[in-house]
């Protein structure tokens, strides 16, 4: 990726940014993600199944994000980050135990652990005025981290198929800094690189089979 503040790859930075706000995650990737999942089942006791979960989102990112001011000899502008969308893949395996053994509608929690895989994240700089475009640095390197999960569910079921409705709390360990494009370009950049454990909500609706 470049380091300079100009779209040329390789050219001294002659700026200095200053950075007067976070870009945390949610206020990024605001979008409603693009998921799929798929899970598998294997009872073991009456209330309980061993369950493998595979997943996958695209994540969007909203543009132009307000990061600070560039201070030019012309004066100070606004200084924007995009951040790059990016694709995440997911296997966890666990515990899943019904609250109730019987009857058409039944309640469940899932326990996972696993890894995801996550795509490398970079972020195009821009300023306001003439100064447009200031180039694309890296701020997350990809990297395939350990996530875990509890999750609680109703399914309704009549035979070999039915309806689920689930919702919990996700968390992938902190991405990867990449701070070295954000040095060159000036002092005081780093913070732009917020990062940090992260915790989902997902919600997901489905239709279960039972063979």
């Amino acid at each position: 990726m470049a380091r300079s503040l100009h779209p040329a790859v390789g050219e001294t930075p002659t700026r200095i940014i200053t950075i007067d706000a976070q870009a945390p995650y949610p206020k990024i990737y605001v979008a409603t993600p693009k998921r799929w999942l798929a899970t598998a089942g294997f009872g073991v006791f009456q209330k309980d199944e061993l369950i493998v979960h595979v997943s996958g989102t695209k994540n969007i990112a909203d543009p132009d994000i307000r990061l600070g001011e560039l201070i030019t000899a012309e004066g100070r502008r606004t200084l924007t980050a995009t951040f790059t969308s990016y694709k995440d893949r997911s296997i966890e395996g666990g515990l899943r135990h019904y609250f109730k053994a019987v009857g058409d509608s039944k309640s469940y929690v899932n326990l996972l652990f696993g890894r995801r895989k996550i795509e490398a994240i970079s972020m195009t700089l821009a300023a306001t005025g003439n100064d447009g475009n200031l180039g694309t640095v890296r701020v997350y390197d990809g990297a395939t981290l350990p996530t875990a999960a509890i999750v609680f569910g109703v399914t309704y079921e009549k035979g070999f198929a039915g309806v689920f409705i689930e919702g919990g709390a996700r968390w992938t360990q902190r991405l990867p800094r990449q701070d070295d494009d954000l040095r060159a370009l000036g002092p005081g950049l780093e913070p732009a690189n917020n990062t940090g454990s992260r915790v989902f909500m997902p919600a997901n609706i489905g239709i279960p089979l039972r063979f």
